[in-house]
């Protein structure tokens, strides 16, 4: 997440609030209430490019394909009820024609030490709402939702909570100073290196005028854009990624990390572009009663 040090693609990243947006909390789109949202940590300070503390936020994951040779390609994510984890849809399809068996997918919970064979559980089931290609800059709709074979036993186990889904649109309320934080198991300096905790940084709100500008195309206004003035940026790995607000201590998530075609730590300082959610509600909520009816 060093923009100085970091020269790869597919983007990702994670977000906090300031108290210059609207307080009124908004409920959780899925219905969950009073479940999601709650993270354990006291401190919410953010510095950059620190890891995260446990316990910070207990809806991160590490999604991962299994690849030959012991390789995988790896994307972040968060759930959003105990057992769907939500990422970006071109992680797990190379191309609309070409996805991967859901065999081959697993997701790793925790703020470090993913590698426990007791963190990492497999997907059962998944569905994509629209894969975007790096050449597809400024469209929107790159999520993917993954049902997770994951039992209640294990979600106590390890502290899991899913983060909440706002049934309002913040957007619009978002101004140049408006902060948030990202989190992501993103490369850190150089081709590859990945961390071995959760990260975190700052970002702020990019109006989507001043975002098609700096990116010479059309940036749809379900695309939520943010920049750094801290040498921080999002990396390999980051995709999938949420863009989170914090309101009365309760954390939502506005956007997934897309694929943008941009290359981190770029000179240019474009600007990382998110999926906003709340214009896809009502796809969150068909795939999440289809997974909860399949049992």
């Amino acid at each position: 997440m060093d923009r100085s040090r970091c020269p790869l693609k597919l983007v990702t990243l994670l977000l906090c609030l300031l108290p210059s947006i609207s307080s009124d909390r908004p409920n959780d789109m899925l219905g969950l209430k009073e479940k999601c949202g709650k993270s354990d940590a006291t401190d919410y300070r953010i510095f950059g490019g620190t890891s995260a503390n446990k316990g910070e936020f207990p809806w991160a994951g590490l999604f991962r394909v299994k690849l030959k040779n012991d390789k995988d390609s790896r994307c972040s994510g968060v759930l959003i009820t105990d057992s769907v984890f939500l990422t970006a849809a071109h992680c797990v399809c190379r191309r609309s024609s070409s996805c991967y068996d859901a065999s081959k997918l697993e997701v790793a919970f925790g703020y470090k030490n993913f590698n426990r064979a007791s963190n990492k559980f497999s997907i059962l089931d998944y569905k994509t709402y629209k894969i975007i290609s790096d050449s597809d800059v400024g469209s929107a709709g790159d999520f993917a939702l993954l049902k997770v074979n994951i039992s209640d036993r294990y979600v106590k186990k390890l502290g899991l909570r899913p983060i909440c889904l706002p049934d309002k649109d913040y957007s619009v309320e978002y101004s140049k100073d408006q902060a948030f934080t990202a989190i992501g198991w993103g490369s850190m300096q150089a081709y590859f290196d990945f961390p071995t905790k959760l990260q975190k940084a700052r970002f702020t709100y990019v109006n989507n005028t001043e975002c098609s500008r700096l990116w010479r195309s059309n940036i749809s206004n379900q695309i939520i854009c943010t920049a750094s003035d801290k040498g921080q940026d999002i990396c390999q790995g980051d995709s999938g990624g949420p863009l989170m607000i914090q309101i009365e201590s309760v954390w939502f998530l506005t956007g997934v990390a897309m694929s943008n075609g941009g290359t981190c730590g770029a000179e240019d300082e474009s600007p990382a572009m998110f999926g906003s959610v709340f214009f896809f509600k009502d796809w969150f909520k068909s795939i999440v009663a289809q997974f909860n009816g399949a049992g």
